[in-house]
């Protein structure tokens, strides 16, 4: 998630041939380009903004069945009124290093 502290780990781990999904990230890193020689492996960038409808549908259908099955086991780290939205928000962007989710709830 944070490839700015993730990235130089995850080359290291990656198979042969694999890739890599960025999909977020708060800061520059210097990589080694050998690293994804080594084993022919790609970086891929990842915006979810630039999804199209029919891949949205696509991708909750596939989180709804893995969370249906007990496959995803999401962390919810906070949980959230509805009104404290702005307090969330605040404590999301101060406080990054945080374990889980923050929820909003009705």
């Amino acid at each position: 998630m944070l490839a700015n502290v993730s990235l130089a780990k995850d080359l290291q781990l990656v198979a042969l041939k694999g890739r890599i999904g960025i999909v977020g990230n708060r800061g520059t890193i210097e990589i080694n380009p050998r690293e994804t020689m080594a084993k022919e492996s790609s970086i891929v960038g990842v915006m979810l903004g630039h999804a199209t409808e029919s891949e949205r549908q696509e991708m909750a259908a596939a989180i709804g069945a893995g969370l249906q099955k007990g496959i995803l086991n999401p962390v919810v780290g906070k949980e959230y009124e509805l009104s404290k939205a702005p307090e969330a928000h605040k404590d999301i962007i101060e406080n990054s290093g945080a374990k889980g989710k923050l929820v909003l709830v009705p």
